[in-house]
């Protein structure tokens, strides 16, 4: 789905090792169509991936738009 501007899909996975006090989730996703996962150790970690994605998400989405009147590169 990564085709489509402003838009993710995963299969999230959440699990725990242990169910001793203390022991950190784990988690996986998986883009759809896909055959890998990506896997996370705890949940800061899941979280940061996401954010990555997300910034270059927008990054390449403002490279993609064309400039608006005025903007640089215009006349």
């Amino acid at each position: 789905m990564e085709g489509e501007t402003g838009y993710r899909a995963y299969l999230l996975r959440l699990w725990r090792p242990s169910r001793q006090a203390g022991c950190a989730w784990r988690a996986s996703l998986q883009p759809p169509l896909a055959e890998g996962r990506i896997g996370f150790a705890d949940l800061a970690e899941l979280v940061a991936y996401l954010r990555a994605e997300m910034q270059r998400a927008d990054a390449e989405s403002l490279s993609a738009a064309p400039a608006a009147p005025g903007e640089e590169g215009e006349p």
